[in-house]
């Protein structure tokens, strides 16, 4: 059940800021917030497309509000929107997901342009759970972990954390769990040390190489401490096809999933 948090502001301007390629899984699905405010920024491209609107608050605050529309920018492509879809000034009414990591970054759920109403026909998030099949080109076994976390090293380029766990009625063994993009962990999964200090519950689904003395998993997916589940089944088959030495068979297609009413495609204003 999302707690809704509405914020209602007004025009301003403002300088451009670059944002670091992230996942959704840094926006909280079980928050939500609705801002109301005036276009300073249109991009319209990779990784994300993004809109960022000026306001200013009932004291008389000003904030740049950043709109992700996430990664397969499903709103935006669902309407064919170009690079003249909005004008700096445009009214946007937008509803979305807050940031974990920056206050003012929204994932947009629905919106109210001047040219119409638009939304997700399907959440951005799924079940986390939802992993799909494994790719063919993987030999390595599946493995589910529940344990707790022993130690973490995120002194590297990669991040291992060590967890310690029973498998299929086996005695306790301590598993390598590599996160190969390391620190990065907190900009993109909004995953931090503290979520895997030392005696935190973690559970951990992914591939397995047992190497005897060594048990290393690459995770498709983690859940470290109160974070919660955060699906990485993408970095483990990039990390999985450099352990086995076998090129990498491509990344997933994207999910369906967006569309909405009216439409600014290809440069033109929609009916009301």
């Amino acid at each position: 059940m999302k707690s809704p948090v509405v914020v209602c502001l007004s025009l301003a301007m403002a300088a451009p800021i670059s944002y670091a390629h992230h996942s959704i899984a840094i926006y909280n699905e079980n928050e939500a917030v609705s801002v109301t405010g005036n276009v300073v920024e249109w991009y319209r491209g990779r990784p994300h497309s993004y809109l960022r609107i000026e306001a200013t608050d009932e004291l008389g605050n000003e904030n740049t509000w950043h709109l992700d529309f996430g990664g397969t920018s499903r709103i935006v492509n669902a309407n064919e929107w170009d690079d003249s879809t909005f004008n700096i000034g445009d009214e946007i009414a937008v509803t979305g997901f807050p940031s974990r990591l920056r206050g003012t970054d929204i994932l947009v759920e629905s919106m109210v342009t001047p040219f119409g109403r638009f939304g997700i026909t399907e959440s951005y998030f799924g079940d986390p759970d939802d992993l799909g099949p494994i790719p063919e080109w993987i030999t390595l076994p599946a493995v589910e972990l529940s344990g707790t976390i022993a130690r973490s090293d995120w002194t590297g380029s990669s991040a291992t954390v060590w967890v310690r766990a029973a498998v299929d009625g086996e005695a306790e063994r301590e598993y390598e769990v590599r996160l190969s993009i390391g620190t990065s962990l907190y900009d993109i999964f909004a995953i931090s040390e503290d979520h895997v200090a030392p005696g935190n519950a973690a559970r951990v689904n992914g591939y397995l190489a047992d190497e005897g003395d060594r048990l290393i998993v690459f995770p498709r997916l983690v859940d470290f401490g109160d974070r919660g589940p955060v699906r990485v089944a993408m970095m483990a088959e990039r990390a999985v096809a450099r352990y086995l030495g076998v090129e990498n068979q491509g990344r997933r297609g994207p999910p369906a999933g967006a569309n909405g009413a009216g439409g600014r495609g290809g440069g033109g204003r929609g009916a009301e």
